[in-house]
């Protein structure tokens, strides 16, 4: 199991915005406010979760990058407690992902198919988060449409020490896309696709996006 922390953009938290602690099926939810201090919300995970019981403490939601200043002070709060932790990030700015690393055990780079006009800097990112990291610590997920275009994407990765990190493919249906787009033969050709620049290739569907479910 993971707990999951969906952190909002620092400019969407507000003081009078409720967030659910949600609890295991058949128990009532818990809420609490921001803003919160690291320590009292680990407090309030401590009282609501039996944490010792999660494979990591898994931040995710817009990205995790935007609240730097709170990780740095809430991630030593597990740490020291002796629970594992798991960030998904695109890991830009890339001074604030060097920050983390010390106290991240694990790591997932969000790579994107419609790679925009900041392409240099994207592989310069990329770089240094290689450096800083391992295969043992950090994956890498792109998620995908089928009518996605994969060659901008593998005109970055190219050359890039990849051959022993793993990519996760998710599929997901955007308007008018549809879960019948993903045949066998249209999953294996991605897969094919990427094979050449890593270690493995894994396909895990994110079904709630395949079935629009949000």
């Amino acid at each position: 199991m993971q707990l999951f922390i969906r952190l909002a953009a620092a400019n969407q938290v507000a003081e009078n915005e409720n967030f659910v602690l949600r609890s295991l099926p058949g128990a009532h939810n818990h809420f609490a406010k921001n803003p919160i201090s690291p320590e009292r919300l680990y407090r309030l995970l401590n009282d609501t979760y039996q944490l010792e019981n999660f494979y990591s403490i898994s931040f995710i939601g817009d990205d995790p990058l935007h609240q730097t200043d709170f990780l740095a002070d809430f991630l030593p709060i597990l740490r020291k407690k002796g629970l594992e932790t798991f960030v998904q990030t695109e890991g830009n700015p890339s001074a604030d992902f060097t920050r983390l690393v010390p106290l991240v055990s694990r790591w997932c780079i969000d790579l994107k198919c419609r790679v925009d006009r900041h392409a240099g800097r994207n592989r310069r990112t990329l770089e240094k988060i290689l450096e800083q990291t391992n295969s043992g610590n950090l994956y890498f997920r792109l998620a995908i449409d089928a009518d996605d275009d994969p060659e901008k994407i593998l005109q970055l990765l190219n050359g890039l020490p990849l051959d022993d990190h793993t990519l996760i493919l998710q599929p997901c249906a955007v308007f008018p896309a549809h879960i019948s787009d993903w045949d066998t033969g249209t999953i294996i050709d991605w897969i094919q696709v990427f094979k050449p620049y890593f270690f493995q290739v894994r396909w895990i569907p994110q079904v709630h996006k395949l079935l629009r479910i949000q």
